[in-house]
């Protein structure tokens, strides 16, 4: 039996040279929300991952027996064969299926089932990511938030793949820390974009000097400060286009811009059109 695809969220990333299709559930309370079909032996067409937070679940996989408690994690091959024998009261995981592409040897080695104990930092990590894409999934995706839900997606598949590939080396390795700053970054600016933020602020966030904060961008984005901030205040803007009918002027200050004009310059240049134009061009207004 296989899961319908609607009934989860679907997230696409790239990560180590690979690109992830993601369908992510979570579930709490397991008798009232992990469906009866999950007791029966049944199989997915995709591969599947179970991170457990709270509570103990008992799974049958590969002729195993297999207790999960909380902080384990384990993999499930696509095709094979398994079912949920018992959860505890209360009860949360984190429940991830993916299709990988380009992941050559990886799904070659993959066997049956994986568990998987990450230590403590990787399962911060861990849980940080999912927890970031758990307050996604609970809203209506807005633009900013579908990119959030998907660099959280890479930070969750890049601690996947250093448990899967613990090898020296490992091009997941580098892309984990990486991410982790992406989405500090991204979400510290975007939090912030309203104010008369400075590359000064960042690097007091970041408790790194300005010369490493100004690499550090580079690195993650290809960008500068300037240029990020500008690109989240852009994001902001067209969220609120089409989003809301607040005024122009009202958007521009909630955007970090003094002055409309000073805004419909910087929005013509980015996006070669005024912001009433865009709007215009774009009818999801609230009613």
């Amino acid at each position: 039996m296989s899961a319908r695809c609607e009934d989860f969220q679907n997230v696409s990333v790239e990560c180590g040279g690979m690109r992830i299709d993601m369908l992510m559930d979570h579930v709490r309370d397991c008798f009232t929300h992990i469906r009866s079909s999950s007791y029966r032996m049944h199989d997915h067409a995709v591969h599947e991952l179970y991170l457990i937070e709270q509570g103990e679940m008992t799974i049958e996989c590969d002729g195993r027996m297999v207790e999960l408690h909380p902080g384990d994690m384990c993999v499930i091959r696509a095709g094979v064969s398994h079912r949920v024998v018992r959860c505890s009261e209360p009860f949360l995981r984190f429940n991830l299926r993916f299709l990988l592409h380009n992941a050559g040897a990886l799904e070659e080695m993959l066997p049956p089932l994986v568990i998987l104990n990450p230590d403590k930092t990787r399962l911060d990590e861990l849980l940080y990511a999912a927890g970031g894409m758990r307050r996604m999934m609970q809203q209506a995706l807005s633009e900013t938030g579908q990119c959030r839900i998907r660099a959280y997606g890479m930070l969750l598949f890049a601690g996947l793949l250093d448990l899967l590939l613990p090898t020296e080396g490992n091009p997941a390795s580098d892309d984990a820390g990486r991410i982790t700053m992406y989405v500090r970054i991204d979400n510290f600016l975007f939090d912030h974009c309203a104010e008369p933020i400075t590359a000064e602020d960042l690097a007091d966030y970041l408790n790194y000097s300005r010369t490493q904060t100004n690499r550090i961008l580079k690195d993650c984005f290809g960008k500068s400060f300037k240029q990020k901030l500008t690109e989240l205040r852009m994001r902001a803007a067209r969220q609120y286009l089409t989003e809301t009918d607040l005024p122009v002027e009202e958007l521009a200050i909630r955007c970090g811009y003094n002055t409309r004009q000073g805004f419909e310059t910087v929005f013509k240049k980015y996006h070669g059109m005024t912001p009433r134009l865009w709007r215009e061009k774009h009818e999801q207004r609230v009613e």
